[in-house]
């Protein structure tokens, strides 16, 4: 549920000082900086006045529905997903991007305005704070046990949905957002 500050409800298009203030503390410290050479530390430790700027800079973002190109841009470093793999295949590598923390923050500020909006099934493990691989593993691993314990057969089939991020019908994701009802604000700020 996201945590809403005394008249942010009567404002849908605003985010309050407070929120960007406790989303800067809950930064991750010694991160590497992005492409802007911007590391948490200068955000953390920056005078208090910086965060009422980013706050209206955020708000007035929201309120346009306007993201600057340096918030869409970064670096992307590949790493190898296991030493004992080869290196000479492309496969092996995910790449992580090193964007802008300001961007990064602004992103934060968002899922705890608007996270209420987003919430997804709980049968869903991926990307979701404290749920993993070893989450879906030990609810599969119940499945079967508790069928082959009460001597059933269990068949598996299963598909690889790794790039079903990048295959998504967006059309159809705006309507989902719309029907729960999502601020326009928040909607414009994703279509654009």
């Amino acid at each position: 549920m996201s945590m809403m500050v005394a008249g942010d409800a009567d404002y849908p298009c605003h985010i309050a000082v407070e929120t960007v203030d406790r989303c800067l503390r809950s930064m991750k410290l010694q991160k590497t900086a992005g492409f802007d050479g911007i590391e948490p530390e200068h955000l953390v430790f920056a005078h208090p006045v910086v965060i009422v700027l980013l706050t209206e800079l955020f708000s007035s973002m929201l309120r346009h529905a306007y993201v600057p190109n340096g918030f869409c841009s970064g670096i992307v470093i590949p790493l190898p997903k296991g030493k004992s793999g080869n290196l000479m295949d492309s496969s092996n590598y995910r790449g992580i991007n090193l964007g802008s923390k300001i961007s990064k923050l602004f992103e934060l500020c968002l899922l705890e305005r608007y996270s209420f909006y987003l919430r997804s099934s709980d049968l869903q493990f991926g990307f979701k704070k404290k749920l993993g691989c070893n989450n879906a593993i030990f609810a599969l691993r119940s499945v079967v046990d508790y069928y082959t314990c009460r001597g059933s057969t269990v068949h598996l089939c299963t598909f690889d949905v790794s790039k079903a991020f990048d295959k998504v019908n967006h059309h159809s994701l705006f309507l989902t957002l719309m029907k729960r009802e999502v601020p326009k604000c928040f909607l414009n700020l994703l279509i654009n």
